[in-house]
């Protein structure tokens, strides 16, 4: 799909429960955008209660997972519809490596998120 200004729109996202995906894959219904799941080589636990150690730590240290799959052809997306859940009022980790992974020059950033009543937080300051 292309964008109003030509270019080619991409929906990347990092889900956890399932509701951003949910949400990126209803974009792309109602838009025919690409779309791509930000997944790690070493994913967080399925159990709530673990998750919340294992992200709540990579929060704490600002780490940066590693990837376990990349967009081979960002150069040809002039719009990224970038989605998450709301994880402590901010940026899950994994988008923080997906940011810092490509060049994103020129290029429009429109965030989505899932949340239990935080709203955006302060993630949009992270992006």
């Amino acid at each position: 799909h292309t964008g109003s200004t030509g270019g080619k729109v991409l929906i990347a996202y990092f889900s956890w429960g399932g509701n951003t995906a949910g949400i990126a894959e209803e974009i792309r219904d109602q838009t025919g955008a690409d779309l791509f799941e930000i997944t790690l080589v070493n994913p967080y636990s399925m159990d709530y209660n673990t998750v919340l150690d294992e992200a709540g730590r990579d929060q704490n240290e600002q780490a940066r997972p590693e990837l376990a799959a990349h967009v081979e052809n960002m150069d040809e997306y002039d719009t990224i519809l970038l989605g998450y859940p709301n994880w402590w009022a901010s940026i899950p980790m994994p988008i923080a490596s997906f940011l810092e992974e490509y060049d994103f020059s020129g290029k429009t950033i429109i965030p989505f998120c899932s949340h239990g009543g935080g709203r955006f937080g302060q993630s949009l300051t992270a992006i």
